[in-house]
């Protein structure tokens, strides 16, 4: 219960400062002070424990499988065609509606935003291939999480990729590029560095 207060009691300080903070206008980032910065930077804690253990990912831990992962979240060679009109080369978008290997995690994780979409017009619902049904959450302190997604649907993250990939409206990916699993093949033969990384023995 008292946590619970104390939570509360945070969010309300912050919501307070920010009404405060240097006025800014209708879609205008806030302004902190210094007083108020140090007054925000209380309520985080020194340093954040690591992730929980992860005892049905056998690369879990490993630098290497980090390292692949990094790379393929920037990857866009993966993704199919954009399918949405909206796509039309705009700042809002990731190109133009039929061009192919335009979106990657990134594109709507965006990493200077904290890795949530600050691109999509209107910061809604996000746009990658398609229009998605949700805004894309930002991916800070993810590994703490349990479960995944807006619903929770997930509970791994090497299980959350897949979904992503075969989404119409997020990488296009099934059906578009058929078949499916040659075209990662394909794009991970091709890269020496990623067939380097993709290799990777945990027990060597």
């Amino acid at each position: 219960m008292r946590k619970t207060g104390a939570l509360i009691a945070s969010q309300l300080l912050v919501c307070a400062l920010m009404s405060g903070a240097g006025e800014p206008g209708a879609g205008e980032a806030p302004v902190f002070s210094a007083a108020e910065r140090s007054i925000i930077a209380t309520l985080a804690p020194p340093a954040l424990p690591p992730p929980p253990p992860d005892r049905t990912n056998r690369f879990a831990g490993n630098p290497l499988a980090a390292e692949l992962g990094k790379k393929l979240f920037f990857d866009a060679r993966f993704s199919g065609p954009l399918l949405e009109g909206d796509n039309d080369g705009g700042p809002a978008t990731l190109g133009k509606k039929g061009q192919t290997g335009r979106v990657a995690c990134a594109g709507c994780h965006i990493p200077a935003a904290g890795f949530q979409d600050n691109r999509t017009l209107g910061y809604s619902i996000s746009l990658a291939a398609g229009w998605g049904r949700r805004h894309a959450p930002s991916l800070y302190d993810v590994g703490q999480q349990k479960l995944l997604m807006w619903d929770g649907r997930r509970d791994t993250f090497h299980s959350q990729i897949f979904e992503a990939l075969e989404s119409p409206v997020g990488f296009a990916f099934a059906g578009n590029l058929p078949p499916d699993a040659r075209h990662v093949s394909k794009v991970l033969n091709d890269s020496k560095c990623l067939v380097r990384l993709y290799e990777l023995d945990p027990r060597s």
